[in-house]
């Protein structure tokens, strides 16, 4: 396959949310959602008449993979909307300062590109899918419930060349469709591995864009042992629970399939079994957080068939069997 920046990348990332260095820093109001002990009441006036704002960059994607003028393209998206285009082009395509017309180059290169084009075809399906808009607002506005309208990013449809599923900056939440399609042919054609495949369909996108939303604003500067991250993550996991429900979609907030979440559960005395055993909760070792936290085709140490990320899961159990008996309201956890 064609090597240069534009093309799909065989180094892939499962769920790898990044936040991204800006001029500007974060709101406080959007800070305030993980870190005040008040939680103001929300105006649901106000709520009623606010809508999220979803850009769909592939209405521009698709001008410019047939126009001979990608540059006036270029330049217009540049225009629109200056804060998340130098974003994306420096930091999450790497094409180059966005004003260079080396960026502008790879850019053109990117669209022109035949395999980026056959992407693109099965991307338009989703970025133009009325219902999948209206799901995706559905969440932010329950999202906005929890804590204020003012809170919620603008969502952006956009293509990161298979580098990341949700990508989480200041005012935006950009989510790359290619990650969502579910095209055997097209995951083949960029290597993607087996196991990563079981959430990259329409399905989890919603599951995947709140997550990468909460995630990004937790400090993990001061987590040190396997057990933060996996108290931290079930803490995600169980406001997951209030926003989408307990509709047997447990498999769909952690990215496994349902037979993986199937095992987990008939093997969850073994799961924590082999957790104490091993002395690995209160681990300090990095390679055990990454090992037991991040994805993974199954969980080192237990059977082949585990899915991978089961102490993710486990903390999880841990928050829900914790919220039974003690108040646990977003604000509170």
């Amino acid at each position: 396959m064609d090597k240069e920046p534009y093309s799909i990348k065989i180094a892939l990332t499962f769920f790898v949310l990044i936040l991204l260095i800006c001029c500007n820093k974060k709101d406080t109001t959007a800070r305030s959602r993980f870190t005040s002990s008040e939680v103001r009441p929300v105006n649901m006036d106000k709520l009623r008449r606010f809508d999220v704002q979803v850009l769909n960059f592939f209405e521009f994607f698709k001008i410019a993979e047939k126009s001979d003028s990608v540059e006036i393209i270029y330049d217009s998206i540049y225009k629109l909307h200056p804060d998340f285009w130098k974003i994306y082009i420096e930091k999450i395509m790497k094409f180059g300062e966005v004003n260079s017309k080396t960026a502008r180059m790879n850019f053109r290169n990117m669209v022109k590109d035949p395999t980026v084009q056959i992407v693109f075809s099965r991307c338009y399906r989703h970025a133009f899918d009325s219902t999948l808009i209206y799901e995706v607002k559905e969440v932010m506005r329950k999202y906005a419930e929890y804590f204020s309208p003012a809170s919620v990013p603008v969502i952006v449809l956009t293509y990161s060349a298979f580098g990341y599923n949700i990508i989480a900056l200041p005012a935006y939440l950009a989510i790359s469709l290619e990650k969502y399609i579910d095209d055997k042919d097209i995951y083949d054609m960029a290597e993607i591995n087996m196991y990563e495949r079981v959430s990259m369909k329409r399905e989890y996108l919603p599951y995947d864009m709140l997550k990468g939303w909460i995630l990004s604003d937790i400090e993990s500067d001061t987590f040190s042992t396997l057990l933060d991250y996996m108290i931290t993550n079930g803490k995600v996991l169980y406001f997951l629970d209030q926003i989408f429900g307990m509709n047997g979609n447990d498999h769909l907030k952690m990215g496994y399939s349902y037979e993986q979440l199937q095992w987990a559960e008939a093997n969850k005395q073994k799961i924590w079994a082999f957790f104490v055993s091993n002395d690995l909760i209160f681990s300090r070792k990095y390679e055990h957080i990454v090992k037991y936290i991040q994805p993974a085709p199954f969980t080192a140490g237990l059977p082949r068939e585990s899915p991978g990320r089961l102490a993710v899961w486990i903390g999880w159990l841990i928050v829900r069997s914790y919220c039974k008996n003690h108040e646990c309201s977003p604000d509170r956890l």
